[in-house]
């Protein structure tokens, strides 16, 4: 299995696996529910009850608490990016991936590509929180793109915060000193 996820009911789970497939399972191990996404699932997200799932050809599925598909679509991919992560808003509008080669795609509810830009850093996870996504990186910095309300196509920013572990202090001394 390539990623596993529980489901808002807190009885059941969504796995996700090499071959492609979703698979919704109960407690006791029996199999509710079978998707194939037809590509490997690189990674899976629960987010409000829905559960956002990543292929690596760049397909994703998105099922509700009940696993059943809500939307899919595919990320427009002209340039290879070898896609690595998912992640939605709090709603659930706004799905955003990130890519190994550092590629950020922000896609609507309707599967229209609302940013793309590369950065030069291996995107290894995804979050979202208070109008913000958040990115870390393999080599261990995490960045945070605002989305300044709904702002998307517009002015998006990437803001470096380079947070290592012997500089965790001094890196939020700082942030704090140039915000008084």
């Amino acid at each position: 299995f390539r990623d596993i996820e529980y489901c808002d009911d807190g009885e059941t789970v969504m796995v996700g696996n090499k071959k492609g497939f979703v698979v919704h399972y109960a407690h006791d191990g029996t199999q509710l529910d079978k998707f194939g996404t037809n590509y490997d699932v690189v990674q899976m997200k629960m987010i409000n009850g829905q559960c956002f799932v990543m292929s690596a050809n760049g397909s994703y599925h998105v099922f509700d608490g009940q696993a059943k598909l809500v939307r899919k679509g595919k990320i427009h991919n002209d340039i290879n990016a070898s896609i690595t992560t998912i992640g939605a808003d709090a709603s659930g509008e706004y799905l955003f991936a990130g890519s190994s080669e550092g590629f950020v795609f922000i896609l609507n509810e309707q599967g229209e590509e609302l940013y793309r830009e590369k950065y030069h850093i291996n995107i290894s996870d995804t979050a979202a929180a208070e109008g913000s996504i958040y990115f870390t990186a393999i080599s261990g910095e995490i960045y945070e793109l605002s989305m300044m309300g709904v702002v998307l196509a517009g002015s998006m920013q990437l803001i470096t915060l380079i947070l290592s572990v012997c500089g965790y202090v001094l890196c939020l001394a700082a942030v704090i000193l140039l915000c008084m």
